[in-house]
């Protein structure tokens, strides 16, 4: 067995074995495809009744283990591992220009533990600080000046401030009726010192058939470079704000952007619909669109999409399939 196939078991383990036998576990899972690249998204989280929970999950080639626990009405604890073994970061697949560079790519393994607690402020606001520490391993195949601004651990500080006006929500499609908005900062200090700051806007509504969609991303950050830079890109409807349809995933590699999506879905039927989206995203001299048409069915409880994007005169085939079953 893997080292990779060993932590991904450890990490359900954990889940499974330490999950009471009143708490509700459910299991998600999807497959996500773009030209020339694959991904899996699976989580398991084991909920108790008082909304204390544990996941554990495997995106790409990162394993994450969380647990969330209640320590009052307006206040929570929270403890998140995640190990990245190869291709931290989309180091593995590099973009200049539009054109894959892979005389820069080079493998990036990380590790990151985050200590956090969450307090309720109101009905929709919370806000979370937290601690954060990690270590970034670079292979031999990197410049000498990355591999050296990373060859110390790092630890810094996050804070997350959100607001939510949520009346429905579907997180295999990122699609809410309502708006949710997020504010992240972050400092860190290993090697040298850098930030990074991020606020990002989700709204959506509903109108019998159809379903509009909106979002928006700013950032900005000092002192970055190819690891810790923004990734900006990809047509899937899960990365939220930072989707740029049309593109490859983490095509862009940025210190400051702001970038908006927009979309529409119509249901054809009960189980079939047509979606548009459109994007425009700006970066210093960078400045690009993009569009793309895609169709989703669901069958039992699978849902599939699959889509076609265009931008800057090329076309990006997605597609993705994805389910959820709840656990006895």
């Amino acid at each position: 067995m893997t080292c990779r196939r060993a932590i991904a078991l450890l990490c359900f383990f954990a889940v499974v074995t330490t999950a009471r036998a009143d708490d509700v576990r459910v299991l998600t899972a999807a497959v996500l495809y773009e030209t020339g690249l694959a991904a899996p998204s699976i989580e398991l989280r084991s909920v108790a009744a008082d909304g204390s929970l544990w996941r554990g999950g495997i995106n790409g080639w990162s394993l994450s283990l969380g647990r969330e626990r209640l320590l009052n009405h307006d206040r929570r604890i929270i403890f998140d591992v995640t190990a990245t073994p190869y291709d931290a970061h989309s180091s593995k697949r590099i973009y200049r220009d539009g054109v894959r560079r892979r005389d820069l790519e080079f493998d990036d393994a990380a590790l990151t533990a985050r200590a956090a607690l969450r307090f309720r402020q109101s009905e929709h606001a919370s806000i979370e600080p937290g601690v954060v520490v990690g270590k970034e391993i670079i292979s031999n195949d990197a410049p000498a000046a990355l591999r050296d601004a990373w060859r110390s651990p790092y630890a810094g500080i996050s804070v997350i401030q959100r607001i939510r006006f949520i009346t429905a929500e579907d997180p295999f499609t990122n699609r809410i009726d309502g708006i949710d908005v997020a504010a992240t900062g972050e400092a860190y200090h290993g090697n040298r010192t850098w930030t990074r700051a991020m606020v990002s806007e989700n709204a959506g509504a509903s109108f019998g058939r159809i379903h509009l969609r909106q979002s928006l991303a700013a950032y900005r950050g000092s002192s970055l470079d190819t690891v810790s830079a923004f990734l900006i890109g990809g047509s899937w409807d899960l990365l939220g704000s930072t989707a740029v349809y049309g593109r490859r995933y983490a095509e862009f590699r940025v210190n400051r952007g702001i970038n908006g999506n927009v979309g529409v879905d119509f249901a054809v039927t009960r189980s079939f619909e047509l979606g548009l989206r459109g994007s425009a995203f700006r970066s210093g001299s960078t400045h690009t669109t993009g569009t793309m048409l895609q169709a989703t069915q669901r069958l039992g409880g699978l849902r599939l999409t699959a889509g076609a994007g265009r931008s800057n005169h090329r076309t990006t085939v997605m597609a993705t399939v994805g389910g959820a079953v709840f656990l006895r």
